[in-house]
């Protein structure tokens, strides 16, 4: 024990408050009721309605008021004296009021909600820190205590330090910010056309690839009709989805803006939504067998998740929504709407489910790395979720509307050199969130260590 500091019971520095709040109290809502105290930061949330079937006890401004279920997760807050009118919370609380000759309250919060309390606890009662803190037990646990000069000059010293720590957390949450939004912001300025990355002369501008591709596709779908013993001539071609809007931003001189549906691959199916919600239920999933791919995949970027399965034979029901390496799928509802992964090769065989949408694009006229680029660019986003119904949960639009959506396309010398440019990017930003990340834990752990020397007299 440190030179000065004596062993007290909780019970000789906190007396507990045996008061009930009055049932007209609680119905005409004079008394509101504790919801709950936040573990992080020890704070008390109060309930909407003061309406309850169970016991309560009473709690007044300037008591310590503990959850005696929470306790040692940091449920412990003080009702400020500031406050104008008492609380009510169930009999798993307690309220306690401290003696200010003995204890600074805000030094005793801290000490409560510290590792040095949870060794105590878990060493003096039975069952330890699992153990629900009722007042009979919580008040016989013996702690290490200051003097109350001392105590004041320790609180001093946590308040300042802590202050300090959340300050730089908040920079740090600044930075993070900021180069999110900086990342957020050259992405649209290079897909629009706004960064110079120093190429002057290209091998095929994105007009003559672009038209060259559209003949290509035309000659695709007559071979398709000759193979099936038809005359192209008597058939009607389908050409790609043209361009609507005519108020897009003007892009430079080798660029033009496409529609999605220009830079899909020739074959039927390149853009295919998942089968209807009745067709995967899960009572046909089995152990093992083909791979019903979910919205987590493109969610977390992630293809290697699987669990559900189906059969054979159910597999070969679904061919058409089959799922192969160098696929794109995308989620296309709710909250994560517009998220994307590519399949890598060496993915397990099977197929999408209901949520997700599968593009297979043409690599002859778009970069396969600058066109996943390009869709997480928000300009994109923006008008993916413009192309979405439903305010709570977007879904999006029909295959027609989004096949009609406007893509920048600048020729593929350069697409390339954007994709090189954004890597180059990326992998800084990721270094420097790494760095974020270190110095996040390291802050974590800062306040921590220095609570656990001040309360053993260390500081």
């Amino acid at each position: 024990m440190t030179n000065g500091w004596q062993e007290v019971l909780l019970g000789d520095v906190l007396t507990e408050r045996r008061e009930t709040p009055s049932p007209e109290s609680l119905d005409n809502g004079e008394v509101s009721i504790v919801s709950k105290i936040s573990f992080s930061e020890g704070k008390i949330e109060l309930r909407a309605d003061s309406k309850t079937k169970t016991g309560m006890i009473l709690a007044q401004p300037g008591d310590l008021v503990i959850s005696g279920i929470n306790a040692t997760k940091g449920a412990i807050a003080i009702y400020p004296e500031t406050a104008r009118k008492p609380i009510a919370a169930t009999i798993h609380y307690g309220a306690y009021i401290p003696n200010k000759e003995r204890v600074d309250v805000q030094y005793l919060w801290w000490f409560l909600r510290s590792a040095a309390f949870r060794e105590i606890v878990q060493d003096h009662i039975p069952g330890g820190i699992k153990t629900e803190l009722k007042s009979k037990r919580f008040l016989a646990v013996p702690i290490p205590l200051p003097p109350l000069k001392e105590q004041k000059k320790i609180l001093a010293h946590i308040e300042l330090l802590s202050k300090r720590v959340k300050d730089a957390k908040r920079l740090r949450e600044d930075a993070d910010n900021t180069t999110d939004a900086f990342l957020r912001s050259t992405q649209d300025a290079i897909f629009l056309g706004l960064v110079n990355l120093g190429i002057s002369e290209f091998k095929e501008n994105a007009n003559e690839l672009l038209k060259r591709t559209l003949r290509k596709r035309r000659e695709y779908w007559e071979d398709v009709i000759r193979a099936k013993g038809k005359d192209p001539s008597k058939g009607k071609y389908e050409p790609p989805q043209e361009l609507a809007a005519n108020d897009l931003p003007k892009l430079p001189e080798n660029w033009c803006w496409v529609t999605w549906d220009m830079v899909l691959a020739f074959e039927d199916g390149a853009f295919r939504r998942g089968p209807f919600g009745s067709t995967l239920t899960k009572s046909i999933f089995v152990e093992s067998g083909y791979k019903v791919y979910e919205q987590y995949c493109p969610i977390n970027d992630d293809c290697s998740f699987g669990r559900y399965y189906i059969t054979p034979q159910m597999f070969k029901k679904l061919r058409s929504f089959e799922v192969k390496a160098g696929d794109y799928l995308i989620s296309c509802s709710g909250v994560t709407l517009g998220r994307i992964t590519r399949v890598p090769e060496g993915s397990e065989e099977g197929v999408i489910n209901q949520a997700l949408l599968r593009v297979r694009i043409n690599e002859e006229i778009i970069d396969s790395t600058y066109f996943k680029y390009c869709f997480r660019a928000p300009f994109f986003q923006k008008m993916l979720f413009a192309n979405s119904t439903g305010s709570a949960i977007p879904n999006l639009k029909g295959v027609k509307e989004l096949k009609a959506i406007p893509l920048p396309l600048p020729p593929l010398d350069e697409q390339q050199r954007i994709v090189a440019y954004l890597d180059g990017l990326q992998a800084k930003v990721n270094a420097l969130r790494e760095l974020q990340s270190q110095s996040q834990e390291e802050l974590d752990a800062l306040l921590p260590s220095v609570l656990d020397g001040a309360f053993k007299g260390e500081l």
